[in-house]
């Protein structure tokens, strides 16, 4: 546990780690670009979202991650992964005033600034639209159809996710 919050509250990015990651993400996303399914929904995402960060792939952008330093990976976890911003769980067999006090005694020189990091908000309404990506080597077809769902705070939230699970798609 405590090295968990050690790493999480001031972590090192040592240089060879960074590097390593580093080459491991780019051969990802030159793998995921060459797949007509990745490239399909990256697309879809785009759309739909526009600027905002959900419209980005998972992996990053190649020439963003060829150019991230250890200085950009810092600030951002000081900007980003503050107390007010981070939800700690717990699970198993334990006294829970013993590890409520563990957790405390753990976080207590723990200090950041919530307000430092904000995502944009996510875009309320979708164009219309239809994209075709033409690819002459690909054996079959993808097709996605998407538009931008509802809130975690809307009333049919749970229904429509219960729905989702019914339905097999989950």
């Amino acid at each position: 546990l405590g090295l968990l919050f050690e790493c999480m509250i001031s972590p090192a990015f040592p240089k060879e780690a960074v590097e390593r990651r580093r080459a491991q993400l780019l051969s990802t996303i030159a793998d995921v670009e060459t797949q007509p399914q990745n490239r399909a929904r990256q697309t879809l995402n785009a759309a739909v979202y526009g600027d905002h960060p959900f419209a980005r792939s998972q992996y990053g952008n190649k020439e963003v991650v060829k150019k991230l330093t250890i200085h950009d990976l810092k600030a951002f976890h000081k900007a980003a992964f503050v107390p007010g911003a981070c939800t700690v769980v717990v699970v198993g067999d334990f006294n829970t005033a013993e590890m409520t006090k563990k957790l405390e005694d753990l976080t207590a020189g723990w200090k950041g600034d919530v307000t430092a990091y904000k995502l944009p908000t996510a875009p309320k309404e979708g164009k219309p639209g239809e994209i075709i990506i033409p690819d002459p080597s690909a054996a079959q077809t993808h097709v996605f159809v998407g538009h931008l769902g509802i809130t975690r705070t809307d009333p049919d939230y749970h229904a429509l996710l219960v729905m989702d699970n019914v339905l097999g798609v989950g």
